[in-house]
């Protein structure tokens, strides 16, 4: 069911949007010039992208002790951050990333992911309530759907009727 819900939001939410996982570049560019790519960043976005987030916080906890204003570096590890379940410190990376890059569109849809994640975590914790929590669990869906539909809005396209699945 959690795969279920969160695939149809994220398709929903992004469908259309394509963005480098952790991109340094700017308008749309995924990499930077090669003059500004350190080897320590380099390693740690090669083993964000190849799932390897514990190694990738080490380098990239090495690449922000270097340089504390690396808006790329702390979308790196928000991205990690979230992938190995710390959300709190994943929202705290990427709020740091868009301090430094205000207009930074991978970290604000990491953001924007993160987001998503905790209110699907928290639609698990009320489906735990049973009954108590199905009132609940059911607001949290509708708020859900209309997110996605006002973003399919945002892109042009048209959401999810009531009722019906994206």
């Amino acid at each position: 069911m959690r795969r279920m819900v969160a695939a149809g939001i994220m398709v929903g939410l992004l469908s259309g949007v394509s963005h480098g996982a952790m991109s340094r570049g700017e308008g749309g560019s995924d990499r930077p010039p090669a003059k500004e790519m350190t080897p320590a960043y380099a390693e740690a976005e090669a083993a964000a992208r190849e799932g390897r987030c514990k190694e990738a916080l080490r380098l990239v906890g090495h690449v922000l002790s270097l340089d504390p204003t690396d808006a790329a570096a702390f979308n790196v590890r928000g991205y990690c951050l979230r992938k190995t379940g710390d959300l709190d410190g994943a929202f705290q990376a990427y709020g740091n990333a868009l301090k430094l890059r205000p207009d930074f569109p991978e970290a604000r849809a990491y953001l924007a992911e993160a987001h998503i994640e905790a209110a699907i975590h928290q639609a698990e914790v009320l489906r735990g309530y049973g009954e108590g929590g199905a009132s609940a669990l059911l607001e949290v869906a509708q708020a859900l759907r209309r997110a996605a539909a006002s973003v399919g809005t945002l892109m042009g396209k048209a959401g999810p009727k009531a009722g019906e699945a994206w």
